[in-house]
């Protein structure tokens, strides 16, 4: 008997479990569907865009703090201000914090990614968010690293 109430609770677990996939798919979607609109006029894109990265980026007592925007709050990480950064732009829209480090054949990476779009971007719009990404993240790394080095009052 209780082994078929273990059956039981198993089956109706997994059933749960699909019934909440197509929300997540659709989820993706939307947000998805969402960028593209977005993307079609890149004068709104450009201040969207600097709201989600500054929204995942900040300088707290002279260290970089980045939240991660996929585990929502569950994964926090802190780097010198200093730390190296590049902006990819094409296939979606994304910061990429820290260093990455190799080994032996395998591949480990310590860099964190900040995706701001999954969507696609043509080249004429990279030259115009790209470069404007990469001020807004200059002047808070700055004015991060001036806070900092200000004496005390």
């Amino acid at each position: 008997m209780t082994r078929c109430t273990f059956m039981l609770i198993l089956c109706l677990a997994l059933g749960a479990c699909d019934q909440d996939e197509p929300s997540k798919k659709s989820d993706v979607k939307t947000k998805m569907d969402a960028d593209a609109l977005l993307l079609k006029d890149i004068a709104r894109a450009g201040p969207e865009f600097e709201r989600r990265l500054m929204a995942n980026i900040h300088v707290q007592d002279g260290l970089l703090i980045v939240h991660d925007p996929v585990l929502h709050g569950l994964a926090t990480y802190v780097l010198p201000l200093n730390s190296s950064w590049v902006i990819s732009c094409g296939i979606g829209l994304s910061v990429v914090l820290g260093n990455s480090v190799s080994g032996d054949g395998t591949s480990v990476g310590n860099e964190i990614q900040i995706n701001l779009t999954l969507g696609m971007i043509d080249q004429k719009d990279c030259d115009v968010l790209g470069p404007r990404l990469g001020k807004t993240l200059k002047t808070i790394l700055n004015e991060g690293g001036q806070a900092a080095r200000a004496p005390p009052p």
